[in-house]
């Protein structure tokens, strides 16, 4: 094994050590968690930054482990992509556990906390790393159990747990599709490589393309799975951040790019089709939300969806090239977001009633966080495609494969599509106007008595100035990374154009309905469609309690008749039972005693005969010759 090859293996098991020595040898309170957690990640960081260098970013690089015969060919994939994404990983995975230093260090379990973020790092490294499905599979799983660690973090809340266990159920479900294509790939070629799937006979290659592609629909929360990303966001917000930038919803689209092999037209429609409708659905469901962190959550599922059509569009690199750059904007809105909200959160603690995550609370804040309010808007510029943004160039490549892919010929289902992507783009930037307005903007709508006590409180350091810079920091690196400093390389079309009147209009209405009041949208009845998610998330509510529950129900009262019966019939026997045993011990039991005490006296008179005395003998031979001459002669 190479040196270079050693090196990715110490980088990966660098953050499961990390992980092992927090969870089990530091007490709660031990800052030496974060201390360790931070060293394993510099370490991985340098590491994945050496393996780059030295490989010089070569397509492919394997490393064959001696194991099991079943997994014998198991290697580790170190081509381009892979590094990219390790490299992605470690980066967000440092800034969010620099941030959740300030942003967590009030908690009890502050060591379970950074274990946790360890292990998600662990996990997500070892699913980029093979390419051994079953081995994938396996780490697909335990980032499912991260994301549901970190989500019920506090789990005392009755939100965190449900929204703990939604999230964990609607994942099980595409995991249950994904776990049926590794089989079917298995049952027909004997192997779990990712370079079997071209292999499979083209009648299963349909099927197990939907198999992988609902697993995907699953962790990168597309229709109609999606449901349980906005109610995440009840965890940690450094955990949001990581979730929806390099961890738990980049798996879904990393799974489909490394098996595009296996798709077939038919199926790259259906993929394209749903990241089209799910593009539009997160963006709408986000228009009109109020809690700060669920406008970003829709707007993830919606960038999602950018990213699952470009690769059913057939452009699988500019699915990962959107993935990449939404990372670093997306994480930075999350840590932005969760700035605001410890601030607020911080000084609203003498209000019972003060809910800080909603953006209603908030305004002006820009007054407080000038460069926090610079950072957002840059990073909300890259969100909806603002040239000179890292959001633009990959944004621009989805729209125009969406014009070009030669989907469009075989089926015109497939132009829905690009009617989906293009009607996202003033949806997109309306939200993100409107919620930097809301946030930063005007001046702050509190009530007078709280307004008050807010002024009187700017003057105090409500945040400890080590701490501040701590959540402040990560936020303009973000902010730094989601600008194009190769500015001289853009290049403008007439799709990038549209893209730019189109973003201009969302951007103008929210300006005029919020910042100028010339409008007054939030009066308009689908404002409710908006904040209901187009009532999806009341279906599934609806379908579980009237169908699944009540079929539960009955299979419950089914149950426990068929327990009643059990029991009644085991009664039944067991009265048999006691039936038979006294038969057996009164009628069988009796008779053989009889016979004995017969035999007995029997015996007892039979030896009075037997006594030795000659005179009884010659008595009793006579009296029986006797007998025989009367039975005979009459």
């Amino acid at each position: 094994m190479s040196e270079t090859n050693i090196i990715a293996l110490l980088a990966w098991f660098s953050h499961g050590l990390a992980f092992g020595v927090i969870q089990f040898f530091l007490n709660k309170k031990s800052t030496l968690s974060h201390q360790i957690a931070l060293t394993s990640s510099f370490v991985s960081l340098v590491c994945w930054g050496f393996v780059a260098y030295s490989t010089q970013w070569h397509w492919i690089v394997k490393v064959s482990l001696p194991i099991n015969p079943l997994i014998a060919s198991f290697s580790l994939n170190l081509d381009t992509t892979t590094q990219v994404m390790c490299l992605l990983v470690v980066f967000i995975t440092i800034l969010v556990q620099v941030f959740s230093i300030a942003y967590m260090h009030h908690e009890v379990n502050y060591n379970r906390y950074f274990a946790y973020l360890s292990l998600f790092a662990f996990a997500m490294i070892g699913l980029l790393l093979t390419n051994h499905l079953a081995i994938i599979y396996i780490f697909w799983e335990l980032v499912g159990v991260c994301s549901f660690l970190l989500i019920s973090f506090w789990h005392i809340t009755e939100e965190a747990s449900r929204a703990s266990k939604k999230a964990f159920l609607f994942n099980r479900i595409g995991d249950i599709g994904f776990l049926i294509g590794i089989l079917i790939l298995y049952a027909h070629t004997q192997s779990f490589l990712l370079e079997s799937l071209p292999l499979l006979p083209s009648e299963w290659k349909f099927w197990v393309g939907l198999a992988i592609l609902c697993g995907a629909l699953g962790k990168s929360a597309q229709f109609p799975l999606h449901v349980w990303l906005p109610d995440a966001m009840a965890g940690p917000t450094p955990v949001s951040a990581l979730i929806h930038a390099a961890t738990m919803v980049a798996a879904g689209v990393y799974l489909l790019y490394r098996s595009f092999a296996v798709f077939g037209p038919e199926v790259l429609i259906i993929i394209a089709f749903i990241g089209g409708i799910t593009a539009f659905l997160g963006s709408f469901s986000a228009l009109f939300q109020y809690n700060i962190k669920k406008v970003l959550a829709y707007s993830t599922i919606s960038q999602l969806g950018y990213m699952v059509a470009g690769i059913g569009l057939q452009n699988p690199q500019i699915g990962m090239q959107h993935l990449w750059s939404h990372a670093f904007f997306k994480a930075g809105l999350f840590l932005a977001a969760g700035t605001v909200i410890h601030y607020l959160h911080e000084w609203s603690r003498q209000y019972e009633h003060f809910d800080y995550q909603d953006m209603r609370n908030m305004g002006g804040l820009n007054k407080i966080f000038p460069y926090l309010s610079i950072a957002f808007l840059v990073q909300a510029m890259a969100l909806v495609g603002i040239p000179f943004t890292i959001g633009y160039a990959s944004k621009e490549g989805i729209l125009e494969t969406s014009l070009q892919s030669n989907l469009l010929k075989i089926n015109s289902f497939a132009y829905l599509v690009p009617l989906f992507l293009f009607l996202s783009i003033p949806l997109t930037a309306f939200y993100a106007t409107r919620q930097w307005l809301w946030i930063f903007a005007g001046d702050s709508r509190f009530s007078q008595k709280i307004q008050n006590d807010f002024t009187k409180n700017q003057e105090n350091k409500i945040i400890e100035p080590k701490y501040f810079r701590l959540l402040l920091i990560p936020v303009v690196l973000l902010a730094l990374c989601s600008v194009d400093w190769q500015f001289w390389e853009i290049r403008f079309s007439w799709v990038s154009l549209v893209a730019i009147l189109l973003t201009s209009v969302g951007t103008g209405a929210a300006w005029f309905n919020y910042q100028q009041k010339k409008f007054h949208f939030e009066e308009h009845t689908f404002v409710k469609l908006s904040q209901k998610a187009f009532f999806i998330d009341n279906f599934y509510t609806w379908l579980w309690q009237k169908i699944i529950q009540n079929k539960v129900i009955f299979l419950t009262f089914f149950d426990k008749k068929l327990d009643n019966f059990g029991v009644n019939f085991m009664r039944v026997g067991l009265v048999l039972g006691h039936l038979i045993a006294w038969f057996d011990r009164f009628f069988v039991d009796g008779l053989v005693k009889i016979l004995y005490h017969f035999a007995a006296i029997l015996g007892k008179q039979t030896q009075k005969v037997q006594q030795g005395i000659i005179q009884n003998y010659v008595a009793w031979s006579v009296l029986f010759i006797l007998l025989l001459l009367y039975f005979w002669l009459f």
